[in-house]
């Protein structure tokens, strides 16, 4: 963070390396590996997000369903076939953000606690 409060490429760095839920797109784009790193809460407070963009643009989105992960639990999610598809264009990459479900006194309903993107091949 700069003194005059410009977000440098750390911070971004650092937030992923802290985030309390990870979320890792497999390499096939088959699922997404979700690791709670929470001491005591579950995942219920949060939903998963994937952005299907064809190009930069957003063609697809939708919530993957996934029962609450206990504190220290990981599973492996897998993604609908309507996330994977790239079609015909030239990139296709899936975005899957951890978002906050309710309205929190540090942030409100949808804020993103985490991400991961991957390309996306048919």
């Amino acid at each position: 963070l700069l003194s005059d409060g410009t977000p440098t490429p750390g911070l971004a760095e650092l937030a992923a390396v802290i985030a309390p839920v990870r979320v890792r797109v497999a390499a096939d784009g088959s699922g997404v590996r979700v690791e709670n790193r929470r001491h005591s809460a579950s995942t219920d407070d949060v939903d998963l997000v994937w952005i299907l963009a064809h190009d930069g643009r957003q063609v697809a989105r939708g919530i993957l369903e996934h029962a609450a992960l206990g504190a220290g639990d990981a599973a492996t999610i897998p993604l609908p076939a309507e996330a994977r598809a790239a079609g015909h264009a030239e990139e296709a990459h899936v975005t899957v953000q951890v978002v906050t479900r309710h309205d929190a006194p540090w942030a409100e309903a949808g804020h993103v606690v985490s991400s991961h993107q991957a390309l996306v091949r048919d």
